[in-house]
């Protein structure tokens, strides 16, 4: 059971250090807000997640297409999302798009890191692991 726990911190810290992009970790922070496409939103990503269940898309896939820009926050997000769904990632796309439905219904201009957090917030959470 342990092992579990070490495997999946050691999956969230390994997502959360590969989706740091090559300009914050030189010092460069840009604001990821701003060079995100307008079609960005919880709208946006609901859909996405849909049309990637309806493709029995891999976590490959899915990490690809919802994070094309390789955003920390995003990819940090996702990696909490897969840390708790790893094997069906069918389960995490569908916890995804209620939590994007539920971020719409607070805020209609919803961004993706606004269903993500949703998401995350709704989700049980990770046994804390004593070394």
């Amino acid at each position: 059971m342990t092992v579990i726990w070490i495997v999946a911190a050691a999956a969230i810290l390994y997502f959360a250090v590969r989706f740091i992009r090559r300009g914050i970790a030189s010092g460069e922070i840009s604001n990821a807000e701003s060079s995100r496409d307008a079609q960005a939103t919880a709208r946006w990503l609901g859909a996405e997640c849909g049309r990637l269940a309806s493709a029995n898309a891999s976590w490959a896939q899915v990490l690809a297409s919802i994070n094309p820009e390789q955003d920390l926050e995003i990819g940090t997000l996702l990696a909490r999302i897969r840390a708790t769904h790893n094997r069906d990632p069918q389960a995490a796309l569908m916890e995804i798009e209620d939590g994007c439905r539920l971020a719409v219904e607070q805020n209609q201009a919803a961004s993706v890191i606004d269903g993500l957090a949703v998401t995350v917030r709704d989700l049980p959470a990770l046994p804390v692991v004593h070394w």
